[in-house]
């Protein structure tokens, strides 16, 4: 197994085993962003909601024009506040509008670097539909504030060694797209 999923896949351990959660639901992410492994936390007592994801992420394979074409990988945290609850008679379904802060850190590229550390707070809002089927669908948008640090992209010499720290420009430039995540309750 790669470092590159490996250690996140330990914080993800660590993290639950420390906040008093019990797992709720896992399953499966996609976005334009990238593909990846969700499960969504749910603490004793509490109507908040603590979710990890382990992604691939998609930006050098969709929008790099380079020959090297290899995917980033990303871990995001993040604690969701319940802010509305109702329910859908006709078909039993909990609706929920959820919004929190995070954290996500990541081995990924910007939109004119190379692969490099990523570290950014992050902010989501989203809706949750708990189905009576023990299926639940999540509707996120994300924000990331954060930084960057990496090599500058140049056609001319892909190898040349220019690191740079600048803020994370994806982290905005990727708001509009949607996260879906649907994963199986327990």
């Amino acid at each position: 197994m790669s470092r590159r999923i490996l250690i996140p896949l330990l914080i993800a351990v660590l993290f639950a085993g420390e906040a008093g959660a019990q797992i709720r639901s896992l399953g499966g992410y996609y976005s334009f962003k990238g593909f990846g492994a969700s499960a969504l936390y749910e603490r004793e007592g509490s109507e908040d909601l603590l979710s990890m994801t382990i992604l691939m992420d998609l930006t050098s394979i969709l929008y790099r024009e380079e020959m090297i074409r290899v995917p980033g990988s990303q871990f995001r945290f993040s604690y969701d506040y319940l802010l509305k609850d109702w329910m859908i008679d006709a078909t039993g379904t909990r609706v929920q509008l959820f919004a929190g802060p995070g954290l996500m850190l990541g081995y990924i590229r910007d939109v004119d670097k190379k692969h490099g550390l990523t570290i950014a707070a992050t902010g989501e809002t989203g809706l949750l539909f708990n189905f009576v089927k023990d299926c639940i669908i999540s509707l996120t948008f994300t924000v990331d504030l954060g930084i960057h640090y990496g090599k500058r992209s140049t056609y001319e010499n892909i190898n040349r060694y220019d690191p740079t720290i600048d803020p994370y420009k994806n982290g905005f430039l990727r708001i509009p797209y949607p996260e879906l995540r649907i994963m199986r309750r327990f």
